[in-house]
């Protein structure tokens, strides 16, 4: 989707804000949000579980980044770091068929080095 706007980081919350609602979550990880979106809807068992975590996922980090505006320097870089986990966390439950939450249980990411892709965009950190 393309956006024009003199406020980016107010707008790209706003967007992003669309996906802490379950049904909405559920509609993306259904490819009914009418993006370009490829990759595969999740197992039917698993749907809700990953609409609730993703969702869950995009709060969480909304709390943490609007935290971060309201402390000093000596605060904010933390709740940032765990605003963008957060995200990375929903990033991976949206766009890997089967990982949940619970498969993401160590502190910050990791990457598999064995794992290459030919482009970034197909590569995964954990």
């Amino acid at each position: 989707m393309l956006t024009w706007t003199d406020q980016p980081y107010a707008t790209m919350w706003a967007h992003l804000r669309v996906l802490s609602h379950v049904n909405n979550a559920k509609r993306l990880l259904l490819n009914q949000l009418g993006g370009k979106r490829k990759a595969a809807p999740p197992a039917e068992q698993l749907l809700d579980k990953k609409a609730a975590q993703l969702s869950y996922c995009v709060l969480q980090a909304d709390e943490y980044f609007r935290a971060a505006e309201s402390v000093s320097i000596n605060t904010s870089p933390l709740l940032y770091f765990y605003g963008m986990l957060s995200l990375a966390k929903a990033t991976v439950v949206a766009n890997d068929p089967q990982k949940l939450l619970d498969d993401v249980k160590y502190h910050g990411l990791h990457h598999d080095k064995l794992q290459r892709a030919a482009i970034v965009e197909d590569q995964i950190a954990f």
